[in-house]
């Protein structure tokens, strides 16, 4: 027992300031700055900011929460916003966000450009970046527990792999939620995906807030499997210089369409916007990739969005729409049916 809890205390510790446990302003933003709540991986969120800022000279305030945070915040604060601009996360809370009129209308200057798919037809939502769910395995670990590298899902189901898995909530983390609708579209029915997630729960080490932490986790090689976006991998590679490896599951997997949008209400109208047009342009969206992060941009002129398009990986679509309604019920399900959910103190 108390070695178990020395070891969250060390994850706690350790993934707090990546992961967006600690919120961070802008350094040298002034009173009146555009105020950014982002819900992007850490990195990518300071490099838009460091970005936007050597671009315009507009300074930025920015705070970083995981999605389904994020949206319990500006709900809180609806009469008085804090906050500009929501950008990072999946659509699915966007379309949660704008059926709680958390969101503002506004069309960006690029927005053609952006594949019809992933962006609202209102105009309240505009997709930036993708990112394919994962098994983010740290390769050491697996040889140590003489593993092979799990090619699919059932392989996670490993006995050998108990307590050797981390996920994050899906109460919390757009990951999470975008990782429990992949497997209901996976096996074609709500209790069968079911079935398959307490079977999974079993080899769960432990549930955390934020979509980042269980690539963090792996690379200190506290698990061998963290459930995670590719460029979460990617980065918690390159962070932590760990032996970790993308593999994508071979019956299929889910991806994230992470967003932008206007919060409603916001006090700089004007800045918002322009801060919205950069965040939809062909270099704001390839910022990741410039900073070593595979995070594919949503735009159809460029490379990586075509080479995304054309991927082998057996990609499932998740209708944002459709899974933003199922949400509320997928969740209650989830918090009933699995053992460690409640205990979720990790970010």
């Amino acid at each position: 027992m108390a070695k178990k809890l020395s070891q969250l205390l060390a994850v706690v510790l350790g993934t707090a300031i990546l992961s967006g446990l600690v919120f961070w302003h802008n350094h040298a933003a002034k009173a009146g700055s555009l105020q950014v709540l982002c819900s992007a991986a850490a990195e990518v969120c300071e490099s838009w900011r460091q970005d936007y800022q050597a671009l315009t000279g507009q300074q930025i305030a920015m705070t970083r929460l995981p999605t389904y945070e994020a949206i319990n915040r500006m709900r809180l604060f609806k009469e008085k916003p804090e906050f500009d601009v929501w950008q990072g996360g999946p659509l699915e809370g966007y379309v949660e966000a704008q059926n709680q009129g958390l969101l503002q209308t506004y069309q960006p200057k690029d927005a053609a450009a952006v594949n019809p798919q992933w962006r609202d037809p209102k105009h309240q939502w505009t997709g930036i970046y993708l990112g394919i769910l994962c098994f983010c395995v740290n390769t050491a670990v697996l040889q140590k527990l003489q593993v092979a590298p799990p090619q699919d899902w059932s392989d996670l189901l490993n006995p050998r792999l108990r307590a050797q898995i981390s996920m994050s909530a899906p109460t919390s983390s757009g990951t999470a939620f975008n990782m429990v609708a992949t497997q209901i579209e996976r096996l074609g029915h709500e209790d069968a995906a079911f079935a398959y997630l307490r079977s999974l729960d079993a080899n769960i080490l432990q549930y955390t807030k934020s979509g980042v932490a269980p690539a963090n986790i792996a690379a200190r090689g506290e698990v061998a499997v963290g459930l995670a976006f590719d460029s979460h991998c990617e980065r918690s590679k390159k962070t932590h210089g760990a032996p970790l490896r993308s593999i994508y599951p071979r019956s299929g997997t889910g991806y994230e369409v992470g967003g932008v949008a206007l919060v409603k209400g916001s006090q700089h109208q004007k800045t918002a916007r322009a801060y919205i047009d950069y965040a939809v342009s062909l270099r704001s969206q390839s910022q990741a990739m410039q900073i070593g992060i595979k995070q594919y941009p949503t735009r159809l002129d460029s490379k990586h969005t075509r080479e995304f398009l054309a991927s082998k990986k057996h990609l499932i679509h998740l209708n944002p729409q459709h899974w933003a309604a199922q949400r509320d019920h997928l969740i209650a399900r989830y918090r009933n049916e699995m053992r460690g959910i409640e205990d979720v103190n990790v970010q």
